[in-house]
């Protein structure tokens, strides 16, 4: 296939020689999404059993390409155990994914002790200062919509 061909950096015509080993079972595998879209997939791991089920076996520095909703999306093999090249056939392994390139961790704000003020920082809302008019009333709500509210007949 094209995908062995490029993964072997060979073109067409080119010569190969193969040779038959036996590959350990995989037990580890730790995978580097190679950009900040596959975040965005809903269930990773399920979507990567799928794919994985036209490999037979894993090597570290592997790329594979993951198609899901129309997008092709790249994981790069970072760790494998027990070998650099290991069978998936068959086989229960634990999967663990890295940072993908490009991701930024987010900014954690601390909660600022002064601005809690008198609430000593407990994240509760100020009162505003009261006046001495009374506040407008607040309209009534809307009565909700209720779905099959009536009754029926048999």
């Amino acid at each position: 296939p094209y995908w062995v061909m490029q993964t072997l950096l060979a073109g067409e015509g080119s010569m190969l020689t193969i040779k038959n080993v036996s590959l350990p079972k995989a037990t580890f595998v730790k995978f580097k999404p190679q950009h900040v879209d596959f975040l965005e997939i809903s269930d990773p791991r399920a979507v990567l059993e799928y794919t994985l089920r036209s490999y037979s076996c894993l090597s570290v520095g592997d790329h594979i390409c993951v198609p899901y909703n129309d997008k092709n999306y790249y994981l790069e093999v970072k760790e494998l155990q027990p070998a650099d090249a290991a069978s998936i056939i068959e086989t229960d392994c634990n999967v663990d994914f890295e940072a993908p390139v490009g991701y930024v961790e987010p900014q954690r704000t601390m909660p600022d002790a002064a601005a809690g003020g008198a609430a000593g920082g407990a994240g509760l809302p100020i009162p505003a200062p009261q006046s001495g008019r009374a506040a407008p009333p607040e309209p009534e709500p809307e009565p909700a919509f209720t779905a099959f509210g009536g009754s029926g007949a048999r």
